[in-house]
């Protein structure tokens, strides 16, 4: 997934498709020391014990409601009534994976000498970024094969609670964070020292 781009002053490491996707957005001046994706393809998380019995429970029930109407000749009403709750059944129970994997695919990180970066590419791009001097507690979640989640401008009372919310709020609306990207130690490492630089 990370070409790997070695610089004379780091080891930094730099996905180039990130790359071409983050540089417009810099400022004069600004360098470039991280840009990645969150993972990419079809996966579970930890929230998804809850939501796969609660998603087949509500398709399952919105199916047979609909499909009972149907067939046992009642008005087309109740036919009509039952479609959307099929609808956002069949969305819990499936498409909603694939929503996610394509928000994925369309997300971009970044970390420079200023501020950390969050792209939404597409036709109506979206870039967000918050600056390091001012970023406040920063909380990194560890989880297998190097991979984890770091949380930006937060503290947590316990570790456990942030692995939590970051399976749990995946794109991070609510709170800044590079959502289950590779190598997130090394990216941890990176976005701190960056932050007592810019204390400087």
């Amino acid at each position: 997934m990370f070409d790997t781009l070695e610089t004379p002053a780091s080891t930094s490491f730099i996905n180039f498709e990130a790359q071409q996707i983050i540089t417009p957005n810099l400022s004069h001046g600004e360098r470039l020391i991280w840009a990645g994706q969150p993972r990419q393809g079809f996966f579970l998380q930890a929230a998804d014990i809850f939501m796969i019995p609660f998603s087949l429970a509500w398709g399952g029930f919105a199916i047979f409601w609909t499909l009972t109407a149907y067939f046992s000749g009642a008005p087309w009403f109740f036919v009509l009534w039952g479609t959307p709750f099929v609808a956002v059944g069949l969305w819990l129970m499936v498409g909603r994976f694939f929503t996610d994997s394509r928000s994925r695919a369309k997300t971009y990180y970044a970390v420079t000498d200023k501020r950390v970066l969050f792209v939404k590419a597409g036709k109506n791009q979206q870039t967000t970024s918050v600056d390091l001097k001012s970023v406040g507690d920063i909380t990194f979640v560890q989880y297998g094969s190097g991979r984890g989640s770091i949380l930006f401008g937060v503290s947590f009372p316990y570790p456990q609670a942030a692995k939590i919310y970051a399976a749990s709020a995946r794109q991070g609306k609510n709170i800044p964070m590079f959502n289950q990207v590779d190598r997130a130690k090394e990216v941890y490492d990176q976005i701190m020292r960056a932050k007592d630089s810019s204390k400087e």
